[in-house]
């Protein structure tokens, strides 16, 4: 859109039937509006959250310091409390970003598991801390904890140069998540409105050679420039052709880097 209101002439290919790529929200038969994908707004991000209210859309905070098990064992809270959730946050803290310096290859499980039996996350059951763990580690790195080195808990802290994003570091909390009663594909909606976009037209080469263009099953088309925003899967797959080839820096980026999988219930 801001390239647009800039004169340029934008053209938007989809691989899909739809825009939106994971944000998708559908409405069941009882008029329920479920999220298959992006859900939340996390955090203060003051640029993107002035974009949504403009667009004038319902929204609702979910604070996730105030949590609720709907399956408990014995020993385990039932309602989980902004001060509960503070503690064992600080808890979790303490043992993660010092192992992340020190033994930053040693899994996430490993060092919970250590600190359980040092008595680091007194007066909490095991059961407890592994729920509460679950929620707060697997959920954000999209991969059990025995599988994440504790040194992945240094991507949570943003570039020494990125001021807008340690501004968001530093203000947000558990408690800032904003989500859509509507849907969350109600933003994308509007950011797509007026918006020259070809649907089920992926892309299936690049060519920078000369002067750019792009290749689709159904056309070429010329270009001044190419912006691309395909899935990490789709480089990986190597499912559009670059000419020339991408440097070897970023392909071998590109073969190191893996996805998880989140499944929402």
């Amino acid at each position: 859109q801001r390239l647009k209101a800039a004169g340029f002439e934008v053209v938007v290919f989809e691989a899909r039937d739809r825009i939106g790529g994971r944000v998708h929200s559908i409405t069941n038969s009882a008029g329920t509006t479920i999220e298959e994908g992006a859900t939340w707004i996390h955090g203060n991000w003051a640029e993107f959250e002035a974009l949504v209210a403009g667009m004038n859309l319902a929204t609702v905070n979910s604070d996730f310091r105030k949590m609720t098990y709907f399956r408990t064992l014995p020993g385990i809270p039932t309602v989980v409390t902004q001060a509960i959730f503070d503690d064992m946050k600080g808890k979790l803290t303490d043992a993660v970003s010092w192992n992340a310096f020190w033994n930053p290859r040693r899994v996430m499980q490993n060092v919970i598991d250590i600190h359980y039996a040092t008595g680091g996350f007194h007066p909490y059951t095991s059961g407890f801390v592994t729920n509460f763990t679950t929620a707060a580690i697997d959920t954000e790195f999209a991969n059990t904890a025995s599988k994440i080195p504790a040194e992945a808990a240094l991507e949570l802290i943003p570039n020494y140069h990125d001021h807008q994003a340690w501004d968001a570091f530093l203000t947000s909390s558990a408690g800032d998540n904003t989500a859509f009663p509507g849907g969350f594909s109600q933003v994308a909606a509007q950011l797509a409105a007026g918006l020259d976009i070809h649907l089920n037209e992926p892309v299936e080469s690049i060519n920078c050679i000369n002067r750019p263009f792009v290749l689709t099953p159904l056309a070429s088309y010329d270009a001044d420039h190419v912006i691309v925003t395909v899935p990490i899967g789709v480089l990986k797959a190597g499912a559009i052709a670059f000419a020339p080839p991408l440097p070897a820096v970023k392909q071998g980026a590109i073969s190191r880097l893996g996805s998880g999988l989140l499944n929402k219930c």
